[in-house]
């Protein structure tokens, strides 16, 4: 399989004067970040990538990272990950979708053990999304001691978006 591709985020907004400034003009920001990849197992390559809409029942689920499988159906072993995306498609606010770190092999390239985030539910208008890159040659490493990554939805039924860019040396 060849990876390619590219992560933009950005990020436009425009700001008006208070009332209190008389003729001030809006101010606009803008600011971009992006991740170009290209296949391999260097910095800024990628040669492993899992994408999955995953069904969360009430109950945690842990991925193993050295054990998941592609787009394709074929097996895929990560040591390194580049960059991970979790979308909480859920809307009902309450729901919240724990990242957290499991309590045996524990995935610690990225969390620490225990360490936990949480992606906070969508909207009707937006997206709950945790999005976080690592380009360089090291990235987030994966190990055989340094492998599960749980998803705790807590007492809810959510539908989370997960993909993870990686390197498999």
């Amino acid at each position: 399989m060849t990876v390619r591709g590219s992560i933009q985020i950005s990020n436009n907004m425009t700001v008006d004067a208070p009332a209190s400034v008389p003729g001030a003009q809006p101010l606009a920001t803008a600011a971009s970040w992006r991740f170009v990849v290209v296949p391999g197992t260097a910095a800024d390559q990628a040669d492993v990538f899992y994408a999955r809409v995953l069904s969360l029942a009430a109950a945690p689920q842990t991925l193993d990272l050295t054990a998941l499988l592609d787009p394709f159906g074929a097996a895929i072993s990560l040591a390194r990950v580049r960059s991970i995306s979790i979308l909480n498609s859920s809307i009902a606010s309450p729901v919240l979708v724990g990242f957290a770190a499991a309590t045996a092999n524990a995935w610690t390239g990225f969390l620490a053990n225990p360490g936990q985030l949480v992606v906070q539910p969508s909207t009707a208008t937006n997206q709950g999304i945790l999005t976080a890159l690592a380009p360089g040659s090291t990235g987030w490493p994966v190990s055989a001691a340094s492998k599960l990554l749980q998803l705790d939805p807590g007492a809810a039924t959510v539908s989370v978006s997960v993909t993870i860019l990686g390197a498999s040396v």
